[in-house]
């Protein structure tokens, strides 16, 4: 081909190849697991690392499923506002409304870095506009929106617009009165200001000539100064003596001294000893907020300049809370003029050169580790239906939620599952399918063997356990209750016992008396013999004729098959339940100890049956035989 044909050629991107092209600003879905769904990030930058790999620093958005609980209640109240507003509740059917919580997503401005090899395509994201149909969202494939901004560290919940700012944080209060007359403000007769320079009262060159005279005595200062030394080194601090903090010290040094050279010479070098043989502190010299900062606080204030830029409260608040505002901002005017802030531009520059502006990833088209074939289900996943749609019929099955629930999903449910973060239809249609006969969701035919075992769709119960006492054990608790620790092994559980020593102290005493563990059942009287003894007991005339017998109120019950059940209740004749009333015991506790003996309060004057003094004792007794 010749030369001027290359020249005019055009290399033509084929629709796939554009669609595994990610750049910056890309929203792409990220395999973090194979069995949770796709976690959606927007690329900020793309990085190639020393191993050769591609890496991408990306922005975090979060699925309804991934805020906490306690969130939740915030998010559902803003949806159905949100929902009432666009009038979704009179034109989205049920199944419309479940697969539109699917599409929301709450941004937040977490950033992390993830390999690219963990991308697994393109979506697209947007800010919900009101002036936009909620449909749209449905029709188009791989789109999300977002009105909500999460904070994962302070746990908020914000909308994502322009905010007005009231308060006192924005506004001033107690702002005081117009004067009537402006002068008789008493601020008037005070000075506001310090005068702290005159012009024309020193020679020019005496003004320079003090001005390097203190340069030479802040360098000489700073020799003898050992922390400044050691911070800086020595070619550093006498650098530093040529800032402007020596030029400006310098005309106050003048100043104070009334514009006298002498003087002002002798201010630079005081003498502070009173008496003779006193050390003196030496020459003065005077810091910027530049050369007082540690080498720390110079680290956390440039995190926070990259992470805030010119916010400087907010690089106060969150990394330098121990310095004024004036001092932050005092030594950025300061760092923007040294060398570190010119190294920080030119690394800056040199990553900006290293990064790539867009990478090619091949499509991922390996099979999931999790992929079943229908040959390849094991036997209790067999009879299930799909999850999301109640199908039964699938080129592949892959196993979905908690193993010990043993639910599947089908490769089209498994998709959506992936993208959306959920099922495809609601709880509540899934068990109507299931629930009728004929086809399902797929138009496939239901199993009739699932549909006999589980009755109206209900999933089945796991199977409940207990704690199964041995013969010997029971034999254990009566033959050798002094052995065990009854009140003090409850009130310690976890405390060691000599079980083995237990069972042959049991053993030998059933040897020398094997009537010792046997069950002695007890004998109760009848409530028709009981009855009149605690009526009499309390001078109660309730009971007086002899012929009313306390009998069970039984009622019939039938199965599912039409058979009676032959099980009861029991109902309380209305005399009992007059002596119930009349009892002043505790009923309740009494009735877990029948055999102890209860005595009834005096009711005299209490409007009771009961006569005065009757103190008489009552035999409680069970009647659950009755």
């Amino acid at each position: 081909m010749a030369l001027s044909q290359l020249k005019g050629s055009e290399v033509k991107i084929t629709p796939n190849e554009r669609e595994n092209k990610y750049k910056v600003g890309d929203y792409v879905y990220i395999e973090q697991s194979q069995s949770d769904p796709f976690v959606i990030r927007r690329i900020e930058e793309l990085q190639k690392t020393a191993q050769g790999n591609v890496a991408a620093k990306v922005v975090n958005f979060y699925r309804g499923r991934d805020i906490p609980n306690s969130l939740t209640h915030l998010a559902d109240k803003h949806a159905n506002d949100l929902a009432e507003e666009m009038n979704v509740d009179a034109t989205f059917s049920e199944v419309e409304k479940h697969q539109l919580r699917h599409r929301e997503l709450f941004r937040s401005g977490q950033i992390e870095t993830v390999n690219a090899s963990l991308i697994r395509g393109k979506c697209s994201v947007r800010i919900l506009s009101e002036a936009e149909d909620l449909r749209d969202y449905m029709n188009d494939k791989d789109v999300f929106f977002y009105t909500l901004i999460y904070d994962p560290t302070q746990k908020t919940l914000l909308a994502d617009k322009g905010e007005i700012r009231l308060g006192k944080n924005y506004q001033c209060e107690n702002i005081p009165s117009l004067l009537a007359d402006p002068k008789s403000d008493p601020k008037f007769e005070e000075d506001l200001e310090e005068q702290v320079w005159e012009p024309n009262k020193i020679s020019a060159e005496q003004i320079e000539r003090f001005i390097c005279l203190s340069r030479s005595v802040g360098t000489f200062a700073r020799a003898l100064d050992k922390p400044s030394t050691i911070k800086l080194g020595l070619v550093d601090a006498a650098s530093l003596a040529s800032r402007d903090c020596t030029l400006l010290s310098a005309y106050r040094t003048i100043h104070e001294a009334n514009y006298d050279f002498t003087k002002a010479c002798e201010a630079l070098t005081p003498n502070t000893s009173s008496k003779p043989g006193e050390v003196n502190v030496g020459p003065k010299f005077f810091r910027d907020e530049f050369e007082d900062w540690s080498k720390s606080e110079v680290q956390l204030f440039e995190e926070g300049n990259q992470k805030f830029q010119k916010e400087f409260n907010a690089i106060r608040d969150n990394l330098l809370p121990w310095k004024e505002l004036p001092s932050i901002i005092e030594f950025y005017y300061m760092w923007k003029t040294s060398d570190r802030c010119v190294d920080q531009k030119k690394r800056k520059m040199t990553e900006k050169e290293q990064k790539l502006k867009n990478v090619f990833i091949p499509p991922y088209n390996k099979p999931s580790k999790l992929c079943l074939k229908e040959n390849e289900m094991p036997e209790k996943l067999l009879n299930r239906p799909c999850e999301g749609c109640c199908t039964y019929e699938s080129a592949s099955w892959y196993p979905w939620g908690p193993e010990r629930y043993n639910c599947r999903l089908c490769g089209i449910c498994w998709s959506y599952w992936k993208k959306y973060g959920g099922l495809q239809l609601p709880h509540t249609t899934r068990k109507n399918i299931l629930s009728r006969d004929g086809k399902t969701f797929r138009n496939s035919p239901m199993n009739p063997k699932a549909i006999s075992d589980k009755k109206h769709g209900a999933k089945a119960r796991q199977p409940g356990f207990y704690l199964k006492t041995t013969i010997l054990t029971k034999l254990m608790r009566r033959v050798c209750k002094d052995q065990l620790p009854r009140r003090s092994g409850a009130l310690s559980p976890f405390k060691n016992l000599e079980i083995d020593g237990i069972k042959e102290i049991c053993q030998k005493r059933l040897a020398e008396k094997p009537k010792a563990g046997e069950m002695r059942k007890r004998n109760f009287e009848k409530i028709n013999s009981v009855l009149p003894r605690l009526h009499k007991a309390i001078n109660s005339n309730v009971y007086d004729k002899k012929d009313v017998q306390y009998k069970p109120t039984q009622r019939k019950r039938f199965n599912s098959k039409g058979e009676e059940c032959p099980d009861f209740f029991m109902k309380a004749h209305s005399s009992l339940r007059k002596l119930r009333e009349d009892l002043s015991c505790d009923i309740k506790r009494f009735a877990r100890r029948p055999n102890i003996l209860i005595r009834t309060t005096d009711r005299a004057g209490s409007g009771g049956p009961s006569g005065p003094n009757r103190s008489e004792p009552i035999e409680a007794m069970d009647t659950s035989e009755n």
